[in-house]
């Protein structure tokens, strides 16, 4: 697209449908238009596209946009691309990881999430908050249970307070419930 054919950065709001013939110069440079709206759906349009030469421009806006709507937009947009087998170098570490690999990604997703984690030698120590949405909790306990080199129900007791007739409540389990603050819960994960 020329310069005085350029898009109007207002596309959006005068178009319910996608703009025709964009090109990945014109979205990138839109990516960084003052209004987070154009910026959004610049990156909707990279979504859809799934260019590689827009692979470092997301990147870019996910980890600096001031609008979470136009982050979250762009890492859409960059998981299409990684899952379409584009190689997206923040996500580098997925692709085949070691166990020692594995663990890092998910300390480093707990703390993304809000969850202070202590690494220490026999245990992982977890401060979770506790003003959690729902799915935010769900997954910090997915998470959590990914610390565990045992699997189910190896060592594991109930610690929720709730009797279980199908899992005994052993003692020294491999995850408990430590303590709850104020703000948080403690939890201790053993290594």
């Amino acid at each position: 697209m020329s310069d005085d054919q350029a898009l109007d950065p207002r596309w959006f709001q005068f178009s319910s449908s996608r703009p025709p013939q964009t090109d990945t110069q014109t979205l990138l440079r839109l990516l960084k238009h003052a209004e987070a709206a154009v910026r959004w759906h610049a990156a909707e349009e990279l979504f859809y596209s799934q260019d590689p030469a827009a692979v470092d421009a997301l990147t870019e806006v996910l980890r600096n946009d001031t609008k979470f709507s136009v982050r979250e937009m762009a890492a859409q947009a960059l998981g299409a691309m990684f899952q379409a087998g584009i190689p997206v170098p923040i996500f580098a570490a997925v692709v085949k990881p070691d166990a020692d690999t594995r663990m890092s990604l998910v300390i480093e997703r707990l703390r993304e999430l809000g969850v202070k984690v202590i690494v220490e030698e026999t245990q992982f120590k977890l401060h979770v908050p506790h003003k959690l949405s729902v799915t935010v909790a769900m997954e910090v306990g997915f998470l959590m249970a990914q610390l565990m080199h045992t699997p189910f129900p190896d060592g594991f007791a109930p610690f929720s307070g709730v009797i279980s007739t199908v899992v005994p409540a052993i003692q020294n389990p491999k995850v408990s419930f430590h303590d709850s603050q104020p703000s948080v819960m403690d939890f201790r994960i053993r290594r």
